[in-house]
């Protein structure tokens, strides 16, 4: 699937509603099989075909589906492993494409990059404003690296390109990187739209 604002990252669960016939057809031959089928976002700057993914993407496994009565289906799909598009090998009835995996740079031991994150979430509740006490509970409870930081960049970056970005990342070091570098940005956003509404309260805004 080619999504216009749709970033799926290894490990992380994203629900998905399949609506069009094209994609109805694809859900049915999947479930017979592997339950496997691969995520990428649109990339707007490549206008010369119809609906052209970016270069890296997201292998995915149906973990759950229903279909509803009218033909639709939801699905829980989770991430199993980032891929390069090497060939599009044809586009009806759906896409089919080859890929490789990516092969991600390991994290130095030495660097507790992942205690500077979860400091930042527990410093600003801003950032994880709409999300499920258990969810950030399932999130602490992820002791490897790099499952750690994509279901956090899952579930905590709103931006599908700065999403994109991170995901084509391939060093581990650089991705924890560039996901603090963002959730200070996002941090320093929050602080000053606070200072900014003042004592003015959530509903008297758009009076202003």
């Amino acid at each position: 699937m080619t999504l216009r604002g749709m970033v799926l990252f290894p490990h992380a669960v994203v629900p998905l509603y399949i609506f069009e016939e094209r994609y109805r057809r694809m859900l049915d031959d999947v479930l017979k099989e592997q339950r496997m089928f691969a995520i990428f976002k649109e990339d707007p700057e490549r206008d010369s075909e119809e609906e052209p993914p970016h270069k890296v993407g997201s292998v995915g496994v149906i973990r759950a589906a229903h279909q509803n009565p009218d033909g639709t289906s939801n699905l829980a799909l989770q991430g199993i492993a980032r891929v390069r598009l090497l060939e599009v090998v044809q586009e009806e009835p759906y896409r089919l494409i080859r890929v490789e995996s990516c092969s991600c740079s390991p994290l130095p031991p030495e660097l507790e990059l992942r205690e500077r994150i979860l400091s930042l979430v527990d410093s600003e509740s801003g950032l994880v404003e709409n999300l499920p006490e258990e969810y950030l509970d399932f999130l602490r409870g992820l002791k490897e690296p790099e499952p750690f930081v994509d279901v956090a960049i899952q579930a905590l970056c709103h931006c599908p390109d700065e999403k994109q970005r991170l995901l084509e990342t391939l060093d581990l070091g650089a991705r924890y990187t560039r996901f603090e570098e963002f959730l200070l940005r996002e941090k320093r956003r929050l602080e000053l739209y606070r200072k900014l509404q003042g004592r003015t309260r959530e509903d008297e805004i758009d009076l202003n």
